[in-house]
């Protein structure tokens, strides 16, 4: 293991009284690069069996550790038979599956 690594939130985090920070640029630049979750279910859909990390952190409700997770059990299980088996997944109960089940498919 490498050692531990600040999250992006603390890299890109510079507070400025003047509002003008030297870091403000590259926040702006990598909110925009990110790709956008996922709020209507007419947004689309993404593959839990096909998406990676970045992709899987545009569902609602979804971010890195989460994403991590879900890609942890598809490599044990091999594929999803069903979007359900994202109640297997350590975090996801059934408020969460309620938020990501418009936007996910198994194809």
């Amino acid at each position: 293991m490498l050692g531990k690594t600040a999250s992006p939130a603390a890299l890109t985090y510079a507070p400025s009284s003047a509002g003008d920070s030297p870091g403000g640029e590259d926040a702006a630049a990598a909110a925009a690069s990110s790709p956008s979750k996922l709020k209507n279910p007419g947004d689309g859909t993404i593959s839990i069996n096909t998406a990676d990390a970045t992709e899987l952190q545009r569902l609602p409700g979804v971010g890195p550790a989460m994403s991590e997770r879900i890609l942890q059990l598809r490599q044990e299980i091999g594929r999803f038979q069903s979007v359900e088996q994202l109640m297997d997944v350590p975090g996801i109960g059934e408020k969460k599956f309620a938020r990501v089940q418009p936007f996910v498919t198994i194809e």
